[in-house]
């Protein structure tokens, strides 16, 4: 029988793994807004440009717009927002586009901007420069010519001003293949691609081992006719995180983790007493595991303790409501308690204000951003290779604060009972005490000018002379005051007959 965890995975896979047509990492539309066509160029000399020595590279249209005077013939121009005067590069460092001026500019206005989109929403760079292309046909549409980006390399699109030219550089960012195409070929085809080499890009010989990869590749190709075009190249959006997710999923461990059994159902949630409403912190967490680096409340604090104790939850809250917070505070206390900590979140904001809220701590050295638009391998590596080398700091003498913090907490727990401890017999409290003068402040209510010692009273006086008060108001409420009665003065205490017929 078949563990229903697997399938349940098997299925997720699927989801995230678009191998249709309509994916542009399997066939590249030849007009689209998300991409740009290269043509004319050679796919080595774009990467020494372009990686091996960093430079930038405009773009230039080679169609005319329609009723325009043709250009005159010569070094062609980069292209930039339309009606803008173009400045000329040398024509190693262009990028030769199918489309009119303004249509180029167009469509790199429109990738620029929905790749700074992405990137600032969810840390992902989705611009690559695709060099080589894999020419295939799809068995269901034999007659379409087919094209699918092979080595990806990351980019970032920028212009001075709305007016100037768009240039395009590579990031730094980690060259890639494309796994996505890799993972259809044998899916569809049975076809395995050799895995893209492992690049020292600013190398000579980093394009030696490209073409050599490429070559390999036609081969692999060759059995279901499919070719290798090497000088094929498109910038476009391209983006396989899901794969990556897909990818991760295959691993069989996944399946047996609790937390993965639970969320699908499979079985019960690992078991975890919670805390009653009414827990008395102190009671729980001793003085000196109270190592928060932020403000931290009773909930927060409760939920702290819990997922120090092993427990797995949900924090929710509104916006504002210390979320944050509360996660900065977990993750200083499992990097305090030696443990490595992942975070994940969907959006880049997310991530990047519990950056901010560690590195305000002190705690920035012990954090590896791999979210940032600077994240790239090399930068990655020498940031750990800094922080290995990173003197290790001697541990602090924490026994006089624990000291003092356990002296103040007792203070404010004897403080605390006094307030809620009951007065004599009367039921009543100095916190309902004082509530009780506030309510009545707030509604207006002057205080008596008499003074009552009722600590001694019982709640059974107190109750009986509330009740002996309301009567009282009640009876003044309905006669009027006193002063004004026609009865005032009089001291008979009793008449005779004539006496009464003399009452009105």
């Amino acid at each position: 029988m078949t563990d229903p965890v697997v399938e349940a995975l098997r299925r997720a896979q699927r989801d995230l793994l678009d191998l249709s047509t309509r994916n542009r990492l399997l066939s590249l539309p030849k007009r689209s807004a998300g991409v740009v066509p290269i043509v004319g160029e050679r796919s080595a000399a774009v990467f020494a440009r372009l990686v091996t020595e960093a430079r930038a590279m405009g773009f230039a249209p080679t169609e005319a717009e329609p009723d325009a005077a043709p250009a005159p013939r010569g070094r062609r121009r980069a292209v930039a927002a339309p009606g803008a005067a173009a400045t000329p590069d040398p024509d190693d460092l262009i990028l030769s586009a199918p489309l009119t001026a303004t249509a180029l500019a167009r469509v790199l206005t429109r990738i620029e901007r929905d790749a700074r989109s992405v990137l600032q929403e969810q840390g992902l760079n989705i611009l690559s420069l695709g060099l080589g292309q894999l020419v295939w046909r799809d068995p269901r549409t034999p007659e379409t010519e087919r094209r699918a980006p092979l080595l990806l390399v990351p980019c970032a699109l920028a212009r001075a001003t709305a007016r100037d030219a768009f240039r395009v550089r590579w990031d730094g960012a980690e060259i890639a293949g494309n796994l996505t195409l890799a993972a259809m070929l044998a899916e569809q085809f049975r076809l395995r691609l050799p895995d893209p080499p492992e690049l020292d890009e600013r190398a000579p010989e980093a394009w030696a081992a490209v073409e050599a990869w490429f070559a390999a590749a036609a081969e692999a190709v060759q059995p279901a006719g499919f070719r290798i075009e090497p000088d094929g190249i498109t910038l476009g959006l391209f983006s396989f995180a899901k794969y990556l997710m897909h990818r991760d999923l295959e691993r069989p461990e996944i399946a047996a983790h609790p937390l993965v059994r639970a969320l699908l159902g499979a079985a019960p949630p690992p078991c975890f007493e919670p805390f009653p409403d009414d827990a008395e912190i102190d009671a729980l967490i001793p003085v000196e595991r109270l190592d928060f680096v932020l403000d931290s409340d009773g909930s927060q604090t409760l939920a702290a303790e819990a997922v120090r104790r092993g427990a797995s939850l949900v924090i929710q809250g509104p916006p504002g409501t210390g979320k944050s917070q509360v996660i900065a505070n977990l993750i200083a206390q499992a990097v305090m308690d030696g443990k490595t900590v992942l975070f994940v979140a969907e959006k880049l904001a997310a991530l990047e204000v519990v950056q901010r809220r560690l590195e305000g701590v002190g705690l920035g050295p012990a954090c590896l951003a791999l979210h940032s638009e600077g994240a790239t391998r090399r930068a990655l590596l020498a940031e750990l290779d800094a922080t290995l080398k990173a003197p290790r700091p001697a541990p602090p003498d924490r026994d006089p604060v624990i000291r003092t913090l356990g002296a103040l907490r007792g203070r404010l727990n004897r403080h605390a009972a006094a307030m809620h401890a009951p007065i004599g017999e009367t039921g009543w409290t100095a916190f309902r005490a004082i509530g009780e003068v506030v309510r009545l402040k707030q509604a207006g209510v002057a205080p008596p000018e008499l003074r009552l010692d009722a600590a001694g009273w019982s709640a059974a006086r107190i109750l009986e002379a509330g009740r002996l008060v309301r009567d009282l108001a009640a009876t003044a409420a309905r006669m009027g005051p006193p002063a004004r009665h026609p009865w005032r003065g009089v001291r008979a205490t009793a008449l005779v007959p004539t006496e009464l017929d003399r009452i009105p």
